[in-house]
């Protein structure tokens, strides 16, 4: 672990999974995870956490999409001043939190990018694609680089354009919580 400020982990999911133990097992001493679910009914919501990990049960979304709800309750739970969303649905290395935590800390609101790949044909076509999505963030074409993915994306309470309890209520409007993390 690095020498760095605390953060506060953001994991929507329903049941307790590989992301999980790789988010619990890269925290530093004062760093919180949060693992949030809809209901008690969610698998997660009876799963034994480790140290340093709390299950959170955010209730059945009204007007926004499940994960925004969650993201929504877990920024209410949170008490640190950098956050840190993320999914539930592909693998981390070892020192993927505190070298996403680093990029935030260095330039600002940072983001993963994300990089899938599958088991098809079109296997031989990924690393062009991600080739093609490294070189339009370095060129800055587009919008490419001011995009947040929730799969990934770090920033401090004061780099947001309004404050935590605004942002709160927005998501709890919205189906694209990477869509407003953009806007805000």
């Amino acid at each position: 672990m690095t020498d760095r400020d605390p953060v506060s982990v953001l994991l929507p999911t329903v049941e307790w999974n590989t992301a999980c133990d790789q988010m619990a097992a890269q925290l530093a001493p004062d760093d919180e995870l949060f693992i949030i679910c809809d209901t008690k009914q969610d698998p997660v919501a009876s799963h034994e956490p480790p140290d340093g990990v709390q299950i959170l049960i955010a209730g059945e979304p009204e007007g926004c999409s499940g994960k925004a709800n969650a993201l929504a309750h877990g920024m209410t739970e949170a008490s640190h001043n950098r956050f840190v969303w993320t999914d539930d649905d592909f693998e981390r290395s070892m020192d993927w939190l505190d070298r996403l935590v680093a990029a935030g800390e260095t330039h600002g609101p940072a983001t993963a990018i994300p990089f899938f790949t599958g088991r098809g044909w079109w296997r031989l076509f990924e690393p062009w694609y991600g080739a093609l999505f490294t070189l339009m963030f370095y060129l800055q074409l587009g919008n490419a680089d001011d995009i947040a993915w929730g799969g990934g994306v770090v920033f401090t309470r004061s780099e947001l354009t309004v404050p935590v309890s605004q942002f709160v209520k927005e998501l709890r409007e919205v189906l694209s919580d990477d869509y407003l993390l953009t806007e805000r």
